[in-house]
């Protein structure tokens, strides 16, 4: 289970990676790509406060509002679905869709967070559901977000 679980961070680790790398400069100089504008400290922790607001609400769309159409989700695979692996803002949904639901919502709605940025337009999102009781469950989010969006997404709990 650790090793698996491992894999995954290291994987996910390398996709938060190269959905953020810095571009190097070449002989030769290019305009930026178009559409690809850098999402401020700022953006990215009014998006990350709506996002805990709104998955603290049920609110589904709410939660969505701050997706790219292309965004993609990463969560356990088992949690939710048996990939977990969830590609298309349609996608996403389902995954939300899950958190609402009475058996989950409350661990959700008890969530404490912090948020860091580690990296050009990227956020750590540490989460910690019904602190100080025996349930208690700390974790993780990775988001990368484009343009104000949010793009890429993993979750994961500590082992």
């Amino acid at each position: 289970m650790h090793q698996r679980l491992l894999a995954a961070i290291v994987f996910l680790s390398l996709v938060v990676g190269a959905c953020s790398a810095e571009t190097r400069p070449t002989t030769e100089t290019k305009a930026p790509a178009a559409g690809a504008a850098a999402t401020s400290t700022t953006d990215m922790e009014a998006a990350i406060a709506h996002h805990v607001k709104t998955v603290k609400a049920a609110d589904v769309d709410g939660v969505l509002a701050d997706y790219a159409d292309d965004a993609i989700l990463v969560s356990p695979p088992g949690l939710v679905t048996p990939a977990g692996t969830f590609v298309g803002k349609d996608k996403v949904r389902e995954f939300f869709v899950w958190l609402a639901t009475p058996a989950v919502l409350p661990g959700a709605q008890s969530m404490v967070t912090t948020n860091e940025v580690v990296g050009p337009n990227t956020m750590l999102f540490r989460w910690t559901q019904f602190p100080g009781t025996p349930k208690e469950v700390k974790g993780y989010d990775i988001f990368v977000f484009r343009n104000g969006k949010i793009i890429f997404q993993t979750t994961a709990p500590n082992p």
